[in-house]
């Protein structure tokens, strides 16, 4: 008799053994290339504070950049979509400000806004002129406009306006009072018109639905109140000093004397912000306002 052992294999049962573990990917190391492009985009998010206006959240973005780096999921509404519900939650826009028609240098104004939990609203904008010495009459000062009010599903709903001067003492004040249909100013009250904004607020609230096609808006500067004239006078494609061409929607407001005229390019993927605005004061001058830096946080919820 001749016994020979085998060894044989044990009898497995499906599932009784877990898979391998999947073998875990190599990092790649970025190139230096990459490396130095992202440093570069650290870098514009990490600009200085302005003293009198606060940056955006950390999360905020250049506009310039968005359109190359925002991921599917932040995507610019569609074109049609120029509404406030998608309204950033916070943002900060730095405009060049010209004068005239030869567009001379005249200092900058930067707007900065915040969206708070509970729906309220804060917009800021400081104006500082540059010296002008060919211009004698022109007299640079400082000038801070604040905006304060509730985000709606109508838009914003301006409760306080605030204009203060470097140079001239107290401040001009208008409170708005929607539940008693009253507007406050320094000399006295008036009745309060329907969906009233401010000159600060009126530049936002032209993104709502609706809000450039219903032919006129009641806007308060702080010493008077107008009835703003709105025509949509079509689409522009805009050259941005950032190096992006913007679609644009320009609406128009003519109020006050007959001299007195503003129009308002509202970007239409960028939320129907205004990115660019050319006025006529009541002398006939004529004032540009330039976008030439644009940062957003994430925009506000469908409601």
């Amino acid at each position: 008799m001749t016994i020979r052992m085998v060894r044989t294999a044990p009898n497995l049962v499906v599932g009784d053994t877990p898979p391998p573990p999947a073998a875990k990917p190599k990092k790649r190391r970025p190139a230096p290339s990459e490396m130095q492009t992202q440093n570069q985009g650290q870098a514009r998010l990490a600009q200085p504070e302005e003293p009198e206006v606060p940056q955006p959240e950390p999360e905020a973005v250049n506009a310039a950049q968005e359109a190359t780096d925002a991921a599917p999921s932040e995507t610019p509404p569609d074109a049609t979509n120029i509404t406030g519900t998608a309204w950033p939650r916070a943002g900060r826009i730095v405009y060049a400000l010209q004068m005239g028609e030869k567009r001379l240098a005249a200092g900058n104004t930067t707007h900065q806004w915040e969206v708070a939990d509970d729906g309220t609203y804060r917009i800021r904008a400081l104006t500082e002129p540059a010296s002008m010495p060919m211009i004698p009459w022109f007299k640079p000062g400082r000038t801070l406009l604040t905006s304060a009010g509730r985000v709606t599903p109508k838009g914003l709903q301006p409760q306080t306006f605030i204009e203060r001067k470097e140079g001239v003492a107290g401040e001009i004040r208008v409170d708005m009072d929607a539940a008693a249909n009253e507007i406050s100013f320094a000399g006295g009250k008036a009745p309060l018109a329907e969906n009233t904004q401010d000159v600060l607020s009126y530049l936002y609230q032209l993104g709502y639905p609706g809000a450039a096609a219903s032919g006129q808006i009641t806007v308060t500067d702080g010493s008077r109140i107008d009835g703003y004239r709105l025509e949509t006078l079509g689409e522009d494609q805009l050259e941005m000093p950032f190096g992006e061409t913007l679609r644009a929607l320009r609406v128009r407001a003519r109020f006050g004397s007959g001299k007195e005229m503003l129009d308002v390019w509202l970007a239409i993927e960028r939320f129907g912000l205004p990115v660019q605005i050319r006025r006529i004061d009541p002398k006939g001058v004529v004032y540009y306002w330039i976008a030439n830096d644009i940062k957003v946080a994430m925009p506000l919820p469908e409601p």
